[in-house]
């Protein structure tokens, strides 16, 4: 939970923006079943 409360951190990989000319978007599609919302974003999202 410590590293998650410090946001993210991505020092390895290019922006992601720069991520979409690479295989990022395809990983991430075959990954999506296995994220969970983490609590403070999902009663933010349920607040709005």
């Amino acid at each position: 939970d410590y590293l998650r409360s410090l946001g993210p951190f991505e020092p390895h990989r290019l922006p992601l923006e720069d991520m979409e000319y690479t295989t990022m978007p395809q990983v991430m599609e075959k990954l999506k079943g296995r994220f969970e919302p983490i609590e403070e974003e999902a009663a933010a999202s349920k607040e709005e």
